[in-house]
């Protein structure tokens, strides 16, 4: 199996620096740029299905590429959904500073642990793709040991895998939370050393004794 995991293009928010996870925002203009690329980008790609987040900045893009390709509408899976940044939702990092009081600066120096009022921390974020990426790869793999904790480490491909090529469009922690689990890194907050900007690209491929990270696009724009 080949996964194709797509940032959402830039939207109004990024461009104003507010802190947004499960609030939603529409594109700004090189957002829709973006989405463009992304769209041309994989028009030559063969794809056999498309799932998403939920949410309008990844979904718009997921169903124009669905449609690009003849594919049905994509399948919108909650787990795919950005952390949930509770009360810090909409509010610019100065404010949500003032409000939070000490500590705050744990807030993007240990995104794994930290957890916002009424939010959630990027390990929580990363248990539940973990959850969603086990699922689709269910019939993908086999343990290498039935005795150890199912890992993308610890997998063998079957003789007959699918060659199934699937498109992801989702956010920046809920690709690089999944990426992170599939290269074995120990601290999720390692996931920062991977540059996913909007509209980005990743390949992740099944093909041998374990994934491999295939390459990183970014948009022209």
């Amino acid at each position: 199996m080949r996964l194709i995991l797509v940032r959402h293009p830039e939207t109004i928010a990024n461009t104003q620096h507010i802190i947004y996870g499960r609030i939603d925002s529409h594109y700004s203009e090189r957002g829709f740029e973006t989405a463009r690329w992304d769209i041309d980008f994989l028009k030559d790609r063969h794809i056999d299905r498309v799932i998403t987040s939920p949410l309008w900045r990844a979904s718009w893009l997921a169903d124009e590429i669905a449609k690009e390709h003849g594919l049905e509408t994509p399948v919108r899976d909650d787990r795919l959904m950005e952390l949930n940044f509770g009360k810090f939702e909409g509010l610019t990092n100065a404010e949500a500073r003032e409000m939070y009081g000490d500590g705050f600066e744990k807030f993007w120096s240990d995104l794994a642990h930290f957890r916002a009022p009424e939010g959630e921390c990027w390990l929580d974020v990363q248990e539940r793709v973990i959850a969603f990426m086990k699922e689709l790869l269910a019939d993908e793999i086999e343990l290498q040991d039935s005795g150890r904790a199912w890992t993308p480490l610890t997998m063998n491909r079957p003789r007959e895998a699918s060659n199934e090529i699937v498109c992801i469009v989702a956010h920046a922690l809920v690709i690089r939370s999944a990426i992170a689990w599939f290269l074995g890194f120990e601290d999720l907050n390692d996931g920062w050393s991977i540059d996913l900007r909007t509209g980005g690209i990743a390949e992740i491929v099944f093909d041998a004794e374990r994934p491999r990270l295939f390459g990183l696009y970014y948009p022209a724009v």
